[in-house]
């Protein structure tokens, strides 16, 4: 076996990880926000964990050390394609003395890829949990299996929900793959503090970021449809978006278009304490994305009190149960029909909103519980394989 820090993973448990991603804030999402968060709460479970990243920005944020990793980057996509990145990056991982690599990989990530091979030939045993749906990940998970030749005892394959994971586990026959979800602070989002909209109408809310894969098009179509069906207990209702990107001004035109101007409103990016506020004056959220992974913003929304309706078919079935805690629609016309029988019945929207259930798994607190729990049986099966 290697050296610590030339490959060996260490001898005892998991000390220091590297969390790698090819996207990190500055940059706004929910891949972003994650890591940042799950390198602050394992720093906070005595494991050291920075980031490696080749997008560019501060060396720390909230008290996470970031490498940013120099490299050439493709104009507007923003993604490395150095052919030098694989050697960049192992002596990067071998200088950090790491026990352990857990890549964040999403729908393009040549920079995890890079890491994953470096890792290898630096023996670290690896940790991957994929952020988005396969799609044309699936044939690139294969070649990359081949390219970096990972051992099973050195690699697990985790997806961010079990929608995810049950995508890996078809792409990668005869691999076991887990689930490690994202996670939110449940004392910061329970204290939101819901105020009485008295005679005014429903205030319906969505966070996201504005470009055509999230879908906010169909969402402003979807409302309008709703204010339609609803009739008089339409009354009122307002919507406003969270977020930013560069579909803002189409989208405000669209707005206007529908006769929604003066009931839509665009917020921009929101920090957490101001998007918990704006939960805390609303009544409703909404996420019309098709693909979505996971959904950390529709999870912080529940976790804040409200109910969610979203799709199904995505991974908000991991933590929103249809008719329990939210709604999950089969199409946009099911959508719009749903948020109108909810504007209709007040009733029932107070009582989606009153149910808590279903959220204890996905507390930081158990979320960390359980990247401890494979980080340390991906190393034991590491340092048992190089014996």
């Amino acid at each position: 076996m290697g050296r610590r820090g030339e490959g060996s993973g260490g001898g005892g448990p998991v000390r220091r990880v590297a969390i790698v991603s090819d996207w990190c804030l500055p940059r706004h999402g929910g891949i972003e926000t994650h890591i940042l968060a799950l390198a602050r709460h394992l720093r906070q479970a005595g494991v050291a964990a920075d980031i490696l990243t080749s997008f560019p920005g501060p060396d720390e944020i909230d008290g996470v050390r970031i490498v940013r990793v120099e490299t050439v980057r493709l104009p507007l996509a923003g993604i490395a394609v150095s052919p030098l990145l694989v050697g960049t990056l192992r002596r990067r991982l071998a200088a950090g003395g790491y026990d352990l690599v857990h890549l964040h990989p999403s729908q393009v990530a040549p920079f995890c890829l890079a890491a994953s091979i470096a890792a290898g030939r630096l023996g670290l045993p690896v940790v991957a949990t994929f952020h988005s749906m396969m799609g044309v990940l699936a044939p690139v998970l294969r070649v990359a299996q081949r390219l970096t030749g990972w051992p099973p005892e050195r690699l697990a394959m985790t997806g961010v929900s079990s929608l995810i994971a049950g995508q890996v586990e078809a792409a990668m026959p005869g691999r076991r793959v887990g689930v490690l979800p994202n996670g939110f602070d449940a004392a910061f989002w329970g204290a939101a503090t819901h105020a009485d909209g008295g005679g005014d109408g429903a205030r319906l809310v969505s966070a996201m970021r504005l470009q055509h894969r999230k879908r906010p098009f169909a969402l402003l179509g979807m409302f309008a449809e709703a204010l339609r069906q609803a009739g008089p207990a339409g009354e009122g209702a307002t919507l406003t978006v969270a977020g930013d990107g560069p579909l803002r001004e189409r989208l405000e035109r669209l707005a206007g278009r529908l006769g929604l101007a003066g009931r839509v409103s665009f917020a921009g990016w929101l920090d957490a304490p101001a998007l918990r506020g704006l939960y805390a004056g609303s009544d409703l959220f909404l996420m019309p994305s098709t693909r979505e992974s996971f959904c950390i913003a529709a999870l912080e929304a529940r976790a804040a009190g409200l109910p969610v309706v979203g799709m199904a078919g995505t991974g908000m079935r991991d933590f929103i149960r249809d008719r329990g805690n939210g709604e999950l629609a089969a199409d946009d016309a099911d959508m719009a029909r749903r948020v109108a029988r909810l504007l209709a019945d007040r009733t029932a929207l107070a009582r989606l909103a009153a149910d808590g259930e279903g959220l204890s798994p996905f507390r930081w607190e158990a979320v960390v519980a359980r990247h401890l729990e494979i980080y340390g049986e991906v190393a034991a099966a590491s340092r048992s394989g190089s014996t």
